[in-house]
Order: C-alpha cells, then sequence, then structure tokens
C-alpha cells in the first residue's frame, strides 16, 4: 500500500514538471511566432531589419513586463529561490 502511494506521488509529481515544462515551452513558441509574423509584415511595408530589430526586441521586453506585472508572486518566489540555503533549485529551502 506504501508503495502505491509513493508511486502515485512521483508520477504525480513528474507529470507536474512535465505540463510545467510544456507551458513554458508553448509560450516561448507563441513568443517567437508573434515575432516572426510583426517581422514579415513589417519587412513587407518596406521597413528596414535594424528598425525590424528594435521593434521587436521593445515588444519582446514589454509582453515580458506585462507577464511579470500578471504573476508578482513568481518574481517574488525566484528572488527567495536564489537567496535561500539551496540556490535555484526551484523550491524554498528557508534561510
Amino acid at each position: 500500500m506504501a508503495l502505491m502511494v509513493a508511486v502515485s506521488g512521483l508520477g504525480g509529481l513528474v507529470s507536474g514538471k512535465l505540463f510545467l515544462k510544456s507551458v513554458k515551452q508553448l509560450a516561448q513558441a507563441k513568443k517567437h511566432i508573434f515575432a516572426k509574423s510583426i517581422r514579415k509584415s513589417l519587412q513587407r511595408r518596406g521597413v528596414s531589419n535594424l528598425v525590424i530589430s528594435g521593434i521587436i526586441s521593445g515588444l519582446v521586453v514589454f509582453t515580458d513586463f506585462l507577464v511579470n506585472i500578471g504573476s508578482p508572486g513568481e518574481i517574488l518566489f525566484d528572488y527567495l529561490d536564489r537567496r535561500d540555503a539551496k540556490r535555484k533549485n526551484g523550491y524554498f529551502n528557508g534561510w
């Protein structure tokens, strides 16, 4: 019985980690597709590549800023995780 509970707990942990990783990869893919579509539409209008790169960089920074405003707890957790007993392991281990 205890073995079944341990295995199911481990399975839940692994599936949770995989889900979070897939969400992050999906967000990165959406960001890449968005930047690519903006680049193509600006190139069709005759805007130079240097200006396009600046616009896309600004948009990426702006969208990251908006996402961070939407989830301030993640920023706080990352700050604490960088400074706890086991640094940058994804868990808060205390001081």
